[in-house]
């Protein structure tokens, strides 16, 4: 709703200073679309006497609308304005005092570093594009003779010359990101908890925990786990899994997937027909039988499509997924994971980090019923299953570990509370610094040049 859109716009604005630090004053993409170059050149704001001009802001200005814009009314269109002009305030106010404090004078070696970062950057965009081009034409007619690496090169160096900026821009500006980043961090080094904030925090996690991770509740349970909450309370019956996700090719994915939501939606509706005949008072429940034979009779209908075409999509896959398998069924952790990264379709799977962490099973586990049923039979930590059938594919199933019930003790979640309470101690203390920047500048802000 309309509160919500501006409540996440206000928390945004922080973020965005840093995020605009990272982007550079280019993205390959022709932002600034205002009518004139004089236009562009208007000033919508002074920092400390240093000008913001209108086409940075609406640089700005662009990435909120495109967020919000689909339910944004007037107001919070003004509002956006004002908040993308806040943005580079902020972002203006960072860079002086870095720049107070010594941090912009920069080395030959850090000027090589950041033409090698914005090259790299650079070269991997053209390449990003090129192959986006590729996919939205290939089949047609003639798209193997195009180098469409050649098209998006030559595209992103027109959308740079359009827009005013040239390499040497992006390799000050990506020299302005790390003087910046620099200055931060010195700022917060020394900003963390005490063992006080560690232990209250651990016992505020366990007095939450112990009210809301019941038996009746192991959805809130699930969830936690899922959202990266820090667990301290274990429920009985769960362990961690890895896989090996090998996808169908995409156009048999879209089908499958269509095809298994119609069957289990069909599925659904015998449940809830069933259920209603079962529930039903009437002495006469012949049209609720026939209704429900019906259903039954389009759920196996649907459910032969889908069975069908599942089975056709994995003949196509077949010969990889087992190629896969013979490389993994005898594998320890390591090479395990190793080939999830290389190997595995699972964008939710495909980093060391998020294979460590693992899949949570076990009651409410969301996974879909193939996975779950093939997780749960693993028995022994390290168990590899055979590769299992879905509608997402094959799964080559690993066992990390069970879970051990209970609350777990302190020091083996002591580092990520840590991480935790030192991310948002100094969130709120660079928040002040900026706060304290922005009462104590001088700033004319000129709304009326903000028109689009």
């Amino acid at each position: 709703d309309k509160k919500g859109v501006k409540s996440n716009m206000k928390k945004a604005v922080a973020l965005a200073v840093t995020v605009l630090m990272a982007a550079g004053i280019f993205s390959g993409c022709t932002l600034v679309q205002v009518d004139a170059e004089a236009d562009g050149n208007r000033v919508v704001a002074v920092v400390n006497g240093e000008e913001i001009l209108k086409k940075d802001w609406y640089s700005v200005y662009y990435m909120y609308y495109m967020y919000y814009g689909s339910s944004a009314d007037e107001e919070t269109l003004e509002e956006l304005k004002n908040i993308a002009l806040d943005s580079l305030i902020y972002q203006t106010l960072w860079e002086q005092k870095a720049r107070e404090a010594g941090y912009f004078e920069f080395t030959d070696e850090q000027r090589a570093q950041a033409r090698e970062e914005v090259e790299k950057e650079m070269e991997e965009e053209i390449q990003a594009n090129a192959d986006d081009m590729k996919e939205a034409v290939e089949g047609q007619s003639g798209y193997e003779n195009m180098d469409f690496y050649a098209e998006a090169k030559a595209a992103y160096e027109r959308d740079m010359e359009e827009s005013g900026y040239t390499i040497d821009d992006l390799i000050e500006s990506k020299l302005t990101e790390m003087a910046c980043d620099n200055y931060k961090e010195e700022l917060l080094k020394d900003v963390g908890p005490l063992e006080a904030d560690i232990v209250e925090e651990y016992d505020e996690l366990r007095k939450e925990q112990t009210e809301s991770f019941t038996d009746s509740a192991k959805d809130e349970y699930v969830s936690a786990f899922n959202d990266g909450t820090i667990i301290v309370r274990n429920l009985a019956g769960y362990s961690l899994v890895q896989h090996i996700l090998i996808g169908f090719d995409e156009d048999d994915q879209d089908n499958v997937e269509e095809l298994y939501q119609a069957m289990t939606e069909a599925q659904s509706d015998v449940d809830d027909k069933q259920a209603e005949l079962d529930e039903s008072d009437a002495e006469d429940k012949t049209d609720l039988e026939t209704e429900l034979e019906e259903l039954k009779q389009e759920l196996e209908d649907a459910t032969e499509a889908y069975e069908e075409a599942v089975t056709a999509a994995a003949e196509k896959i077949q010969e990889k997924t087992d190629e896969i398998y013979a490389s993994v069924k005898d594998a320890d952790e390591d090479k395990f994971i190793e080939v999830i990264v290389e190997e595995s379709d699972d964008t939710g799977m495909n980093t060391e980090e998020t294979a460590k962490k693992g899949y949570l099973i076990g009651d409410e586990d969301g996974m879909i019923s193939e996975f779950h049923d093939a997780a749960v039979a693993l028995t022994e930590e390290g168990e590899i299953s055979e590769p299992v059938l879905g509608p997402y594919g094959y799964h080559i199933i690993r066992k990390i570990k069970d879970i051990p019930e209970g609350y777990v003790e302190l020091d083996e979640v002591r580092d990520q509370i840590v991480e935790s309470l030192t991310t948002s101690m100094q969130d709120e203390s660079w928040s002040n610094y900026q706060d304290e920047w922005y009462n104590a500048a001088s700033i004319k802000r000129y709304n009326s040049v903000m028109d689009v």
